[in-house]
């Protein structure tokens, strides 16, 4: 049984992604992010939930417009 690792991060981005897919090899990862896409990020940005090998919990839809995790996060390793 792999071990479980949670990741927060506020979007996804393309270079974490590929990061994340290889992670999800060694570890049970769920990534927890805050929203799907950050106001002004390029399309090509914008999540293909099709190839994630790792689970991912979004805290809100559509876009943000803050840089930081919000603590609402937290219940998510408890629940």
């Amino acid at each position: 049984m792999n071990k479980k690792l949670i990741y927060f991060t506020n979007i996804i981005s393309p270079y974490r992604h590929d990061f994340f897919n290889q992670l999800s090899v060694h570890y049970e990862l769920t990534v927890v992010y805050q929203a799907e896409y950050f106001g002004g990020v390029p399309e090509e940005w914008h999540p293909d939930n099709s190839d994630f090998n790792y689970k991912a919990v979004f805290l809100s839809d559509g876009v943000i417009e803050e840089r930081k995790i919000k603590l609402s996060a937290i219940p998510i390793l408890f629940g």
